[in-house]
């Protein structure tokens, strides 16, 4: 479902404190501004805004904010926090007063935190006429137990797809380029998939720019093709099962 995070919160002439946080992740640092000692809401439960560049940040006036310093590499905002990355030969007792400072000025300016329209965790999303039961319980796995635990640490998982008995899978926020994510995949998400999906045989973590292609790909897969009786089929005919990766 679309919704627009049009938080330009009431709050203009009252005065904004920023948290910070260390994350698993020596490269990202968590910022959670306070208003009156409470969370400040920033994005409905559950859902993250990643953005991994400047070129995107135009979507969110919160992070063009944070892009304009010099240094930052990633923003990624959650519900009552913004996670932001570092880039290489950058310190944070520089960055991190310049990071707090343009949350502060942007919450005094009243604006929202995005202003485009978002899909609230698209890719968990059941597509019946399309996804296998098996993907189904891998989707419901990623929303409701591993993305709330990885969100823990000011991380968050975004699923890509199921091929050959393995989850793909994109690390977002404090996960990505940690130095822990793998003990993370490994040690925590691939175990508990195992655990409760018999046909998860691996779960392994993709670049975005890989990401980004399959899921194009498999937009157009799922125009031209429907789940019947386990096997994707083309949509006009119903017939000429296709057993690809779903």
């Amino acid at each position: 479902m679309l919704r627009r995070a049009a938080m330009a919160f009431q709050c203009r002439f009252q005065r904004v404190e920023v948290q910070m946080d260390h994350t698993p992740n020596p490269d990202c640092l968590k910022f959670s501004p306070l208003l009156d000692m409470s969370p400040l809401p920033l994005m409905p439960d559950g859902v993250i805004l990643d953005i991994s560049n400047k070129a995107n940040s135009s979507k969110s006036p919160l992070a063009e904010k944070l892009f304009d310093i010099e240094g930052v590499g990633g923003v990624c905002i959650g519900d009552y926090w913004v996670t932001v990355s570092r880039k290489e030969d950058n310190e944070w007792e520089e960055l991190s007063p310049l990071i707090m400072e343009a949350i502060e000025k942007w919450q005094q300016n009243g604006e929202a935190v995005t202003s485009e329209d978002y899909a609230e965790n698209e890719d968990t999303e059941i597509d019946e006429e399309f996804d296998s039961e098996v993907v189904q319980a891998i989707k419901e796995l990623v929303r409701t137990r591993i993305r709330p635990w990885v969100q823990q640490d000011a991380g968050n998982v975004k699923y890509i797809g199921f091929e050959d008995g393995v989850v793909l899978l994109l690390m977002q926020g404090a996960c990505s380029s940690c130095p822990s994510s793998g003990a993370t995949l490994k040690g925590g998400i691939e175990k508990m998939m195992m655990h409760w999906i018999p046909e998860v045989l691996e779960v392994s973590a993709v670049e975005e720019d890989f990401a980004e292609e399959y899921l194009l790909e498999m937009k157009e897969t799922r125009k031209k093709y429907k789940m019947v009786d386990g096997k994707l089929v083309p949509r006009e005919t119903g017939n000429d099962p296709m057993n690809e990766a779903i």
